[in-house]
């Protein structure tokens, strides 16, 4: 076997081990004012899409547990924020206004 077909053997087994396997996807309601809920529960490695929708009024804030309108990251209606995360549950979602709501989508290695 040729140097070429090895180097392409291996990154071809280095692409397919990085490439998220899984996905689950959700919404999360943000019913009491400046109480953080848990976005995923799922305890996995990969990338989580977090979504203020436009049918929201108000600003909601993501971060990790404890996050507050004062530390969390800002998502206006209609903005989304896309995270690498080394664990999926590790993030929280809160609204500083009112009863509103986040869509998530997150994806996840299988091993």
């Amino acid at each position: 076997m040729s140097i070429e077909r090895k180097i392409d053997d291996l990154r071809r087994i280095i692409e397919g081990n990085l490439r998220p396997r899984n996905s689950v996807a959700g919404q999360v309601a943000l019913t009491v004012i400046s109480t953080a809920y848990q976005i995923s529960t799922l305890e996995k490695q990969g990338r989580i899409t977090v979504k203020n929708p436009t049918s929201n009024t108000g600003n909601v804030y993501i971060g990790t547990i404890g996050v507050s309108a004062s530390t969390g990251h800002l998502l206006e209606p209609g903005e989304q924020v896309v995270i690498d995360t080394i664990n999926l549950s590790k993030w929280w979602a809160l609204s500083a206004a009112g009863s509103e709501s986040i869509t998530y989508l997150g994806e996840y290695l299988s091993k």
